[in-house]
């Protein structure tokens, strides 16, 4: 009885480790904001959340409408304060551009191309309305996001690579 509680606490053990294997733990600093891809949230924010879902979690004070064309077309989206910086919930993602948000890698606006590629892999281009982003995915854990606004870039590799970040497209 005793060795066949062992080999269950053993085996809970192996597989508790091996669940959180493919995971690093956060390196982000006390003055950044945490934005976990796997759980959609930036700070208290569930970017994924319907904009009504977050008016009743963190209160109408901290979002803002706003309009911006869309192949010349008005479109609403929506400007949440996390203290004191900004995300922006579109109608298909949620953008940032301020460096104070970054991944549990540390990584976020600011940091170079290559430094996501060494951590998230190559990466994927998509392309739409003009704009070009490299986007990075995963099905274990789940993730999605880009780094949006390498047009410019995205034909030279050696450019892409030493462009510095300066916005992030969550999904």
């Amino acid at each position: 009885m005793v060795k066949s509680i062992r080999m269950t606490i053993l085996i809970v053990l192996v597989f508790t480790g091996l669940s959180t294997a493919g995971q690093e733990p956060a390196t982000v600093d006390a003055d950044s904001i945490l934005i976990d891809v796997v759980k959609g949230k930036v700070g208290d924010v569930n970017y994924r959340d319907s904009i009504d879902t977050i008016r009743k979690s963190i209160g109408t004070n901290r979002i803002k409408n706003r309009i911006e064309k869309l192949e010349g077309d008005p479109h609403n989206f929506y400007e949440i304060d996390i203290n004191g910086h900004k995300i922006y919930k579109h109608w298909n993602g949620t953008s940032l551009k301020d460096p104070a948000f970054k991944l549990k890698t540390g990584l976020g606006v600011g940091a170079k191309v290559i430094d996501f590629r060494k951590k998230y892999g190559e990466g994927a281009f998509i392309g739409g309305e003009g704009n070009v982003a490299l986007c990075f995915e995963s099905k274990e854990p789940e993730y999605s996001f880009c780094i949006d606004h390498v047009t410019d870039v995205n034909k030279d590799e050696n450019k892409l690579n030493r462009t510095t970040v300066k916005y992030l497209w969550l999904r």
